[in-house]
C-alpha cells in the first residue's frame, strides 16, 4: 500500500488552457495505485446484505472506526438527507450463436434508435459486416424474469425516460469504451466453437451487424420490436464485473447474482453495472433511518460499464471520462434544498449518487471546465438563489478529483474501489489522498471484503454520532 501524500503539478499561469481542458492541477495515476490480496475480492456478496462490515471515516480527526451497516443509522442525524440511486441493472449479458456454430459473448449497452442495438461483441475481428447472429435464451435456471418494481409511496414519477436513458435532450448513451478482453465468461453455456455442420438452434432474437463501431463494439439491427427490457429478460444475464468470476450459465450463484447485483428499490432500468454501495441496504435498515427522522431521496444514474474502464494514461487529467445518463427530479432536488435549509447533511450513497448531485451542483456557466467534454444537461427551471439545486436531466462526463470543490456532498457511503480507477479518485478527492491510503491499509489488514460485493466505508466531517456502546 502506496502511504505517500498525493503530489500534483500546477499549470503555470503563461499556459492557455484549450476549450477542452481542466484547468485544474495535474494528478498522477500512480497515486492510486495499492496492493490487494486477490483473496479479499469478493466474489460472492454477504449472507444478507446487512452482513457487510462499515469503516467509518472521520474527517475531522482523520480517524478510523470499524463498525458494520446496521449501524449506520447510528451515524445519521435527524436533518440528514439520504440520497440513493434507483437505477435497475438490465439482465444484458448475452450469447450469440453464428450460422457457423460457434459462440459470441455480448453485452447491450443501448438502443440509440428503435429497432437498432449498440452491443460489443467479444471476438470482433472474425464476425463480418452484414451477418446474423442468434440470440437463445440461457437455461431455464438462470433466465431472468421481467419483474417490474411498484412505484414508490410520495415519489413523483420524475418523467420516465425514453427507451434506456436517452434522456430529455434526445442525446442517446455513450458507446462504452471497453476492450473486448472486459466481457468475463460470466454467461454463455456453450463457449466453444462447434465445429462440422451448422448448428440448428431454436432463438428469440436475430441481431444483424450493421456497422462496426471499432474496438469491438457493433451497430447492430434487431427482429424485435418489443422494449429492450422484455428481450433482455429473456436472453440476457447479470453482467457482472470482470473481477467477478462466473464459469457458466448455469453456474449456481447465477440466481444469487440476479437478486443480489440490484438495489432493493431499484426502479428504472437502464445501468449496466449496479451502484454497489446501495447493495447494503435494506427495505429494514431504511425504515430505521426513515424513522430517526432521516429523509430519503432518489436520483437516477444508468451506470455503464465505462465506470470500470482502466485509466490509461499517466496524467488523470488527460483521461476522457465515459458519459452516464442521469436525472434529478424536482422532488429530489426539492429535498437537497430543504436539507440546506435547515442545516442537514447531504448525505450521497455512492459515487454515482455522488456525481449526479455534482453534475447539478457545478451546472453554472464555465462548469463544464470540470469535464472532459461538455455534457448534455438540460436544466428544467431557473434557480430561485445562486445555492438552490434545480431539477435536471442529460449526460454527465464529471471526472472528480483532487482538488476538487463539493458545492453539495456532505457524507459519503462507498464500497472499496479498485487500484487505478476515477472512482477511487473521487474518495480521495472528498476523504483526501492520504486519509483514503490509511483507510484502505486498515481495511486490508483488517481483511475487510473488496469491490462491488465487498465491505463499505462512511466518510464524514463533523456531525458523526458516536453512541456510547461502541
Amino acid at each position: 500500500m502506496l502511504l505517500t501524500l498525493c503530489h500534483s503539478r500546477v499549470i503555470p499561469h503563461s499556459m492557455e488552457p484549450d476549450a477542452n481542458s481542466d484547468p485544474r492541477p495535474s494528478f498522477a495515476v500512480r497515486e492510486l495505485d495499492y496492493s490487494l490480496p486477490d483473496e479479499l475480492i469478493a466474489q460472492v456478496p454477504p449472507p444478507r446484505r446487512e452482513d457487510a462490515r462499515l469503516l467509518i471515516v472521520d474527517r475531522t480527526d482523520a480517524s478510523l472506526r470499524d463498525s458494520t451497516i446496521t449501524r449506520l443509522p447510528d451515524f445519521l442525524g435527524p436533518a440528514d438527507l439520504l440520497v440513493v440511486n434507483d437505477t435497475r441493472v438490465l439482465p444484458a449479458k448475452f450469447t450469440a450463436y453464428r450460422t457457423t456454430g460457434g459462440t459470441v459473448k455480448g453485452l447491450f449497452v443501448a438502443e440509440p434508435r428503435p429497432g437498432v442495438w449498440n452491443v460489443l461483441l467479444e471476438g470482433s475481428r472474425r464476425l463480418r459486416l452484414g451477418e446474423s447472429l442468434h440470440v437463445p435464451p440461457p437455461s431455464s435456471e438462470t433466465k431472468d424474469t421481467a419483474v417490474s418494481p411498484p412505484p414508490r409511496a410520495g415519489e413523483d414519477a420524475g418523467g420516465t425516460p425514453p427507451p434506456l436513458a436517452r434522456g430529455d435532450t434526445g442525446k442517446s448513451p455513450p458507446i462504452l469504451d471497453m476492450p473486448p478482453d472486459a466481457i468475463e465468461d460470466h454467461g454463455g453455456a456453450a463457449g466453444q466453437r462447434t465445429r462440422g455442420a451448422k448448428t440448428a438452434l431454436p432463438h428469440l432474437v436475430t441481431l444483424q451487424l450493421i456497422q462496426s463501431l471499432g474496438s469491438g463494439r457493433w451497430l447492430a439491427r434487431i427482429n424485435r420490436s418489443d422494449p429492450v427490457e422484455r428481450i433482455l429478460a429473456e436472453v440476457g444475464t447479470t453482467p457482472l464485473p470482470p473481477y467477478i468470476r462466473r464459469h457458466k450459465i448455469a453456474d449456481a450463484r447465477a440466481n444469487l447474482d440476479r437478486s443480489r447485483y440490484q438495489t432493493v428499490f431499484a426502479q428504472r432500468p437502464g445501468a449496466v453495472a449496479a451502484p454497489t454501495a446501495g447493495l447494503h441496504l435494506t427495505q429494514d435498515l431504511l425504515s430505521r433511518i426513515a424513522l430517526g427522522g432521516v429523509e430519503i431521496a432518489y436520483v437516477t444514474l444508468h451506470v455503464g460499464l465505462g465506470t470500470f474502464k482502466p485509466v490509461a494514461v499517466e496524467d488523470l487529467t488527460r483521461h476522457v471520462m465515459h458519459e452516464e445518463w442521469f436525472d434529478l427530479t424536482a422532488t429530489a432536488a426539492d429535498a437537497v434544498n430543504r436539507c440546506r435549509a435547515r442545516g442537514g447533511r447531504i448525505v450521497a450513497v455512492g459515487t454515482t449518487t455522488l456525481r449526479v448531485l455534482e453534475s447539478a451542483a457545478h451546472r453554472a456557466p464555465g462548469a463544464a471546465i470540470l469535464s472532459n467534454r461538455k455534457s448534455s444537461i438540460d436544466h428544467r427551471q431557473s434557480p430561485s438563489s445562486p445555492r438552490d439545486l434545480v431539477p435536471c436531466t442529460g449526460t454527465t462526463d464529471l471526472l472528480i478529483y483532487p482538488p476538487f470543490d463539493f458545492r453539495i456532498v456532505d457524507a459519503l457511503l462507498t464500497n472499496f474501489h479498485l487500484p487505478r480507477s476515477t472512482l477511487l479518485a473521487l474518495v480521495m478527492a472528498f476523504a483526501g489522498c492520504d486519509l483514503t491510503r490509511r483507510a484502505y491499509a486498515h481495511a486490508i489488514l483488517e481483511r475487510y471484503r473488496f469491490y462491488s460485493y465487498g465491505d463499505a466505508m462512511f466518510v464524514a466531517s463533523t456531525g458523526i454520532r458516536r453512541d456510547s456502546s461502541d
